[in-house]
C-alpha cells in the first residue's frame, strides 16, 4: 500500500500545477496512469461476475429504504454522493425500478428524484468511440482524462472495451485538487446543494473510513450542511475521529451499527 500512496500523492500534488501533460521521466505519474487503467478493468471484471441482480435484492434494507424515499411524495430529491467506481448502485436502482441520473451527464433522464454524483469517476463513463481490443495500450500523454460533460456517455453493458479515456481517481486521490472540467463540474453541483441543507433535510453517511489521505475531501462535504441538518452515520466499525468530527459539526447526529435500523428512520 505504501507504493500506492507514493504514486497517488505524487499525482495529487502534480494536479495542483494545473497542467496535465507528463513526460517519460516522471515515473510516478506514468505509474499513476497504469494504476488507473488497472482499477478500471479490475472493477469491470468484478461487475461481470454478477450477470444479473437477484430478485432477493428487494429484501435488502437499503433497497427498502430507497423505495420508501422514491414513493414518498414529501421528498423532493435524493442526492447520492459515492466514491465507488462500480455500478452496483445503478444496477440495483434499475432492478427495483427507480429512475436516476448522474449530473452533469443527463442521458435522457433529466427529471428524476434520484441524482448520483461520482466525483472519483465510474467504470460507466465513456468518451468517444472504442478501439479494437487487440490494440490496447495505456495513454500516457496526459495525467487525467478530461472533456466536457456533454461528451461523456453512460454505458452499463459494454464495459470490457478499449477506450483511451479512463475517468477514475484512485483511492487516496483527491478530486478537490483536480482542475479537470468534469471533476470540477460534479463537485460544484453537489457542494452547492449541501450548503442549502438544514433542519428539514437528512444526510446519511455510510461506510466512510476517514483514512488520513481522504480527510480533506470528506471534511469538505461535512462542513457544507448547516449544523441543524439531521445526520445519520451507518458503520459497524466506529471511527473515533470521524465520530468526534460529526458530533462537533451537527446537533442532530446519531450512529447506527447496521442498515437494518433504516426501517426505524422517520421520513
Amino acid at each position: 500500500m505504501e507504493i500506492i500512496e507514493q504514486i497517488v500523492t505524487s499525482a495529487n500534488v502534480f494536479s495542483l500545477k494545473g497542467v496535465s501533460e507528463i513526460s517519460d521521466e516522471q515515473r510516478y505519474l506514468l505509474a499513476y496512469k497504469e494504476l488507473v487503467y488497472y482499477l478500471k478493468y479490475l472493477f469491470v471484471h468484478y461487475n461481470n461476475q454478477i450477470s444479473e441482480i437477484p430478485d432477493n435484492i428487494f429484501d435488502w434494507e437499503w433497497s427498502k429504504f430507497l423505495l420508501n424515499l422514491n414513493n414518498n411524495d414529501d421528498i423532493n430529491e435524493v442526492s447520492i454522493i459515492t466514491y465507488n467506481y462500480d455500478i452496483w448502485l445503478e444496477r440495483v436502482l434499475n432492478k427495483i425500478g427507480i429512475s436516476f441520473n448522474l449530473p452533469p451527464m443527463i442521458n435522457g433522464q433529466e427529471k428524476t428524484k434520484f441524482k448520483i454524483f461520482k466525483p472519483h469517476g465510474s467504470i460507466s463513463f465513456k468518451h468517444e468511440t472504442d478501439r479494437d481490443i487487440s490494440a490496447f495500450e495505456v495513454n500516457y500523454n496526459d495525467l487525467h482524462s478530461d472533456c466536457a460533460a456533454d461528451d461523456i456517455q453512460i454505458e452499463y453493458d459494454e464495459l470490457w472495451t478499449n477506450n483511451t479515456a479512463v475517468f477514475l481517481i484512485p483511492p487516496a486521490g483527491d478530486s478537490n485538487r483536480s482542475t479537470n472540467n468534469l471533476n470540477v463540474c460534479v463537485r460544484n453541483l453537489y457542494e452547492e446543494k449541501l450548503k442549502n441543507y438544514g433542519k428539514n433535510d437528512l444526510v446519511i453517511v455510510c461506510g466512510l473510513s476517514y483514512w488520513h489521505v481522504d480527510r480533506t475531501e470528506i471534511d469538505s462535504l461535512l462542513i457544507g450542511p448547516n449544523n441543524d441538518t439531521n445526520l445519520i452515520n451507518i458503520n459497524p466499525c466506529v471511527n473515533q475521529e470521524l465520530e468526534s468530527v460529526m458530533n462537533s459539526l451537527f446537533k442532530n447526529y446519531v450512529h447506527f451499527n447496521s442498515s437494518k435500523t433504516l426501517k426505524d428512520v422517520v421520513l
